[in-house]
């Protein structure tokens, strides 16, 4: 059997693919002031994210805005862009790995908000950084 299925599918279609950033810039240096206690107790260098991972920065909401906030905004902006109403989607997927706790999936507030009918399938694909590729 091979390692790789193959699958077929009719009247599928990937229109538009868009991103909303959380506004709140924090650079690693504030993860590193914040654990610097930690770091000289191990006797651990400070700048180890940015050095072993290269991440010099993350995002995070501003008080009083909701991650989900953002998945509305990108998934409304996709539809827009690709000219589509929410009636006209089959199915949402949440790949995200933010979650308020393990039930509902986040897709179902998603879908709520987008206005989206019970006839249009939700789920959430939680799996860190290839949930999206698993999603597509």
């Amino acid at each position: 059997m091979p390692g790789n299925s193959i699958i077929k599918h009719q009247n599928a279609s990937l229109l538009s693919i868009k991103k909303v950033e959380a506004d709140v810039v924090v650079k690693s240096e504030t993860a590193d002031q914040k654990l610097a206690e930690t770091f000289g107790r191990l006797k651990l260098p400070t700048g180890l994210l940015e050095r072993l991972a290269g991440v010099k920065e993350h995002r995070e909401w501003s008080e009083g805005r909701h991650y989900t906030d953002g998945a509305v905004e990108a998934a409304q902006a996709a539809m827009d862009e690709a000219g589509i109403t929410p009636d006209q989607v089959g199915l949402l997927i949440n790949c995200s790995v933010t979650r308020d706790g393990y039930e509902p999936a986040v897709s179902v507030s998603e879908h709520a908000r987008l206005g989206m009918p019970s006839s249009t399938l939700n789920f959430d694909i939680t799996n860190a950084c290839l949930g999206f590729v698993n999603g597509l």
